[in-house]
């Protein structure tokens, strides 16, 4: 299990500037690259993905409150690379 939070609001300041250093805008990007998941489908987001030392956790920020994910194969590999890169930096 992991912890979230679902309202960006409250969230720590400093778990906020752990996911500052993205190369790019988090969030919707209004970009539809692949088929639209349903109705609700809301395209494209970039997301955050960071080793905070100080909580000793590995955070994701997506910008948004998000329901779920839909991937590729080969994306679903990338994000799961760099997870374990990030929770790897934790353990040095």
């Amino acid at each position: 299990m992991a912890h979230h939070y679902v309202d960006p609001a409250p969230v720590p300041h400093y778990l906020k500037k752990a996911c500052a250093t993205a190369p790019e805008e988090i969030g919707p990007t209004g970009q539809y690259s692949m088929v639209k998941l349903g109705e609700c489908g809301g395209g494209e987001i970039a997301f955050a993905v960071a080793a905070d030392k100080t909580a000793n956790r590995v955070l994701i920020n997506f910008g948004k409150p998000v329901a779920f994910l839909g991937m590729t194969g080969e994306q679903a590999i990338k994000l799961g690379r760099l997870l374990i890169a990030k929770a790897l930096g934790l353990t040095n």
